[in-house]
């Protein structure tokens, strides 16, 4: 599906310059990586897919330029200039940039929000001008895959680019597009999920039985949140109301289980209070008979952790293909996915 191009394919792509540069010209320039000069010698800018367009030499020196005035601090006190150390060797048309280091030749990546270049904010992507050449071929790849909505495509791009180098994928700077199943962690899926945060933030939570430190922060701290259609989280209110319900007519069940969650459906995801683990209901059971509850074998941790990949999933347009899922469920619980009561599909 993925092809990881050679050098020399990738050369017959260029276009030719009119005239190359002369050799007088080249060694005015500060760079080390002979691949890199080499392209600037012999050929044009050329972009490889949307997100990594190559400078032609005029357009590096330009660059360069801009970052020298862009980073020029005339307070420091060791007169430091990005531009001594960097060159932009392409950008991606929203002014973020990829960087060639110097010193070590290897390729960095700066966003665009960054415009003093604090070296903080640089993201290493551990490979070199060779590699960032088979990731743009990779990724003008992607697009095609995209927008084709090729079976499994997003899997196969991951594997690819850690053929490059192996922790490519976790560096990749576009990780909106790549959204691992099972990669990101609980609180980065919390600052990408939980977006509306309370007009008041409770120090503590009156009546609330369950001892769940993450589920007590989120409730402290958020508003209602849909994970996805069939996972809705309650925010404090709501939860409240709907135990209370429960207290009134079931007072023995309410000793035991908390109600989190429903379905846009009308199910309900309950949390055992002592615990802490996941139960799910089905209301077409009617009012709660005993055993019937189905025992998701997870935390209020992971259940949020598969709210996140089953959307990922969800929204992929057939980017991943289903063992993926399997896999990325599976490994939150021994047989989670079997478990999960809705059908998955890709829409």
């Amino acid at each position: 599906m993925y092809k990881i191009y050679t050098h020399e394919e990738i050369e017959k792509l260029f276009t030719p310059r009119e005239k190359e540069l002369d050799s007088e010209t080249l060694n005015k320039l500060p760079i080390k990586d002979e691949t890199y000069l080499q392209f600037l010698k012999k050929y044009d800018g050329y972009e490889l897919g949307t997100d990594m367009q190559l400078n032609s030499y005029e357009q590096a020196v330009d660059e360069n330029d801009n970052m020298r005035e862009c980073s020029d601090d005339e307070g420091s006190e060791d007169d430091f200039n990005a531009a001594d150390k960097l060159w932009t060797v392409a950008t991606d048309g929203q002014g973020n940039q990829w960087l060639l280091n110097l010193e070590t030749n290897e390729i960095m990546f700066n966003h665009h929000h960054n415009y003093h270049y604090d070296f903080e904010y640089i993201d290493r992507m551990k490979i070199d001008f060779k590699q960032m050449l088979q990731l743009g071929t990779l990724m003008e790849q992607f697009d095609e895959h995209a927008l084709e909505e090729t079976e499994g495509h997003i899997t196969k791009f991951v594997e690819a680019i850690n053929n490059i180098s192996p922790t490519l994928s976790d560096l990749y700077p576009y990780q909106g597009s790549i959204y691992k199943l099972g990669g990101a962690s609980y609180n980065k899926i919390c600052n990408w999920k939980f977006n509306y945060r309370r007009d008041r933030i409770f120090d503590e939570l009156d009546n609330m039985p369950v001892a769940n430190k993450k589920y007590n922060i989120y409730l402290q701290n958020y508003k209602a949140c849909e994970l996805n259609s069939d996972m809705i989280l309650q925010d404090y209110e709501q939860a409240l109301e709907s135990n209370e319900y429960i207290q009134k007519n079931y007072e023995d069940l309410s000793k035991k289980v908390w109600l989190f969650a429903r379905s846009g459906q009308g199910d309900e995801w309950f949390i055992y209070i002592n615990t802490g683990k996941v139960l799910f209901y089905d209301h077409n059971q009617g009012e709660y008979p005993e055993g019937k509850f189905i025992e998701m074998g997870i935390s209020f941790k992971r259940f949020v952790k598969l709210g996140y990949m089953i959307k990922i999933f969800e929204d992929a347009e057939k980017g991943y293909f289903k063992q993926d899922l399997i896999d990325a469920m599976n490994s939150l619980s021994e047989g989670l996915f079997d478990l999960y009561p809705y059908e998955i599909v890709n829409q």
